[in-house]
């Protein structure tokens, strides 16, 4: 059996088992969610029927003496506050007419007291009856609502199930007035069967004197109770269902008592009522286990959900069947069904054709190939090749194609070996002829003593060539080709190490270069660090910073000056690092000179408003066109007067941040930058102003923020990280709060290079500052700190 049969064989058996197994699971996945669904379908219209009857229910049980309305509840209560009509008077030991008439067991008195209370329930079809029975089970009262769904029950052929065979309604359970009251389902026959029987959710209560402590003195038991088919039938229209009642082996439907509207759409089904006997028959082991069930007959598209009629009652006595029209949904799924099975069989057939096509095109293109190899083996360069085909599912990159094009560059390259073979003479003499060439050219290269050998060389070698003894073979050719390279090799040596030796000269002049350029850049850092040690810090208020240039110099420099009664303080962060950033801060530090000696600047704003004009002035970046470059710098000033004791911030795109009592609060700058090209010369830095300033204050530049962790991707340090760590940093101790922001720093970043300088300045001003102020002379001069 040949590759390509095997391949179409497990092709087909594998997609007939796929299929299959498709098939199959899916088939079990659809009974399961139908088993799920029918189940959880049984469990709504289960809650659904209990709301209902519980809802019609409500009529009687607002009798119960426990747990009915106030006002009726009362009357089964011995010291009875109900008022009674006084038609309803009867004598005897109690205050409660109803007490009364029970003890005297007297029908007609009974009949008067009952209908002054219940008479009006009855016929309003609240209560479909009421009865009252002695403690000997005779019915001594009976009123009924005649409503026409079934036997009625009290007429003379009713037969209530709790009348039978001496039956009794005793041994209910006490309460605490005295009386014993249970809900449960009635049944009541027809004796002749000439009506259908009804089922009756119904309360009995026992009425009994409060001093009876042995429970045995029963004066009678009052039976009310509510039809269940009237029930039902706003069940059957609020659902658009139908259904069917089973009970003592008997079914009942409302049709059974009076020709009702069909809303559920089944009545063109016929055999529905023993259709249902029959598969409660089959699920009434499960409704009793679970308390209810589900099936969907198919055939006739329609879903039966079982259940208890009452909870009150137990299982076995009454179950209730729900039919539900499923027709539209299961021809649905059918065709669903049928859809989905005529897609697969499709699909199958159809990779079967494809796998069918591509394994006659792949296969047929490799025994082509095979016989146009042994061809080539045996010498024939004339074969023809198959061509590749393009089109649908073929491409000139799929393996055929490949292979056709390997075998066209096989052949190629057998065609140009023997082409090879047949230009070998040529080609060496063209070698030859090269070799002279290039010796020439080397020559034209040299000078002196090198020259004149690589010129006898070349004499000799034309010689050579010019000699056909000598050039007769590859003999010849070769000792030409050893000598000219032996030669070339021993010129080429030397002339490498000329260009080593002016190679080392020139390292040499460049290292010394370096070493100069570098000592200079060391002697600027000493004179920056200098300049920034000169700054002298007050002694009336605690201040301390780091400053750390990303490079040997760099683009920050912090500024803190006291004059008269203020300090000023400002961190400011310029354009660039390194070299070119230390440049700009010298630039920086003059024009912030020239405004703390300028008597017109009075505010921190000024300061970086007057910055602004003169560093636009003194690069010339008025004019964006001619400008040639973007320098300038970002940062913080702030000013404590102390005659006024308030603290002056202004910020060319930085912040401050104030630190008391755990809290952090952001003062922002303006968003711009001092001297840049888009900050005008004539903007106007803003001024916030705090009055009695207190707590830290921490002022920096996005060196800080802009340190990057180790990670493969790193992430800044960044503000959120920097107000976190001050919110958990409780000092005044401004030293506290540089070292500790500093090692955490450190800790974040550990080898990871500085991508910016780094200044970081915090002090602290006391609460009682100003009113210590006030207890010393202002002073001229402010000592160093």
């Amino acid at each position: 059996m040949t590759t390509r049969i095997q391949l179409l064989l497990l092709t087909l058996f594998g997609n007939v088992l796929i299929a299959t197994t498709f098939f199959v699971l899916s088939n079990l996945q659809q009974e399961r969610q139908e088993e799920y669904g029918l189940d959880s379908s049984a469990s709504l219209i289960h809650q659904a029927w209990t709301t209902a009857s519980n809802q019609a229910y409500e009529s009687v049980g607002e009798w119960d003496p426990i747990t009915g309305s106030f006002e009726k509840r009362a009357v089964w209560q011995e010291n009875s506050q109900f008022y009674f009509s006084p038609d309803t008077e009867t004598e005897g030991n109690f205050s409660n007419p109803v007490f009364n008439a029970l003890a005297s067991q007297n029908k007609k008195d009974i009949a008067a007291v009952f209908d002054g209370f219940l008479v009006e329930d009855v016929e309003d079809s609240l209560l479909s009856f009421a009865m009252v029975i002695s403690p000997n089970n005779d019915l001594l009262y009976c009123r009924t609502a005649m409503e026409g769904y079934g036997v009625d029950p009290c007429s003379l052929s009713a037969q209530p199930d709790f009348l039978v065979n001496g039956s009794t309604t005793r041994k209910i359970g006490m309460t605490r007035s005295g009386l014993t009251a249970r809900r449960t389902l009635v049944e009541i026959k027809d004796k002749e069967s000439g009506e259908q029987s009804t089922l009756n959710e119904s309360l009995f209560i026992e009425i009994r004197p409060e001093n009876d402590e042995t429970k045995t003195e029963l004066l009678g038991t009052v039976v009310i109770g509510k039809n269940l088919f009237e029930t039902l039938e706003m069940f059957e229209y609020d659902s658009q269902i139908k259904t069917t009642l089973h009970f003592n082996e008997e079914v009942a439907e409302l049709n059974s008592f009076l020709e009702v509207e069909d809303y559920s759409g089944l009545d063109d089904i016929s055999g529905l009522v023993t259709k249902s006997k029959n598969i409660l028959a089959a699920n009434i082991q499960n409704l009793l286990a679970t308390g209810s069930f589900g099936y969907l007959d198919e055939d006739l598209g329609v879903a039966f959900f079982g259940f208890p009629v009452s909870s009150y009652a137990k299982g076995e006595k009454a179950q209730l069947i729900v039919l539900k029209d499923e027709r539209a949904p299961v021809q649905t799924l059918q065709n669903d069904y049928i859809t989905t099975l005529s897609t697969a069989i499709a699909i199958v057939i159809a990779v079967l054709i494809v796998a069918l096509w591509l394994t006659n095109y792949a296969f047929g293109g490799i025994s082509k190939a095979i016989s146009v190899l042994h061809s080539l083996t045996e010498g024939d360069l004339d074969v023809q090749i198959p061509k590749a085909k393009e089109g649908l599912l073929h491409s000139r990159n799929d393996e055929v194609a490949r292979l056709s094009r390997a075998l066209d560059r096989y052949r190629s390259h057998l065609v140009e070996m023997n082409q090879i073979k047949q230009e070998q003479k040529d080609k060496r003499r063209d070698r030859d002829e090269i070799i002279l060439e290039k010796m020439g050219l080397l020559a034209d290269q040299l000078e002196g003593e090198p020259k004149r050998l690589i010129l006898e060389d070349l004499s000799t070698m034309r010689r050579m060539s010019d000699a056909d003894a000598a050039f007769g073979g590859e003999d010849s050719s070769t000792e030409m080709m050893s000598l000219a390279f032996t030669r070339m090799s021993e010129e080429v040596s030397s002339l490498i190490d000329a260009r080593t030796k002016e190679m080392r000269e020139a390292n040499e002049l460049a290292s010394a270069a370096n070493q100069e350029i570098q000592s200079s850049i060391n002697y600027a850092a000493k004179l920056q660090q200098a300049l920034l040690r000169a700054e002298k810090f007050p002694d009336d208020f605690k201040i301390h910073l780091t400053w750390q240039p990303r490079d040997i110099v760099g683009g920050d420099i912090y500024v803190v000056r006291t004059t008269a009664d203020r300090t000023i303080i400002a961190v400011i962060d310029c354009t660039g690092h390194g070299v070119p950033g230390a440049f700009t801060s010298i630039i920086a530090r003059s024009v912030f000179d020239r405004a703390i000696e300028d008597e017109a600047v009075s505010t921190a704003g000024d300061y970086l408003s007057v910055s602004n004009r003169l560093i636009k002035d003194m690069l010339f970046q008025n004019n964006a066109e001619l400008a040639e470059s973007d320098a300038g710098f970002d940062g913080t000033v702030c000013i404590l007067d102390r005659s006024s004791n308030t603290l002056e911030f202004a910020g060319a795109n930085s912040s401050l941040l104030m630190l008391n009592d755990g809290e952090v609060v952001e003062l922002k700058g303006d968003r711009r930058s001092v001297g840049a090209l888009r900050t005008k010369s004539d903007f106007v830095f803003s001024t916030q102003r705090i009055t009695d300033p207190s707590g830290m204050f921490v002022m920096l530049t996005d060196g800080v923020t802009d340190v990057m962790n180790r990670e493969e991707q790193p992430i800044a340090f960044g503000r959120r990280r920097l107000v976190d760590l001050l919110k958990k940093t409780a000092t005044s101790d401004p030293k506290h709060i540089v070292t500790r922001i500093v090692d955490t720093i450190e800790d974040y970043r550990g080898n990871t290079p500085l991508r910016d300088d780094l200044t970081l300045l915090a002090f602290y001003i006391d609460e009682n500052f100003h009113d210590d102020l006030k207890d010393v002379a202002t002073p001229k001069s402010t000592k160093s700190a």
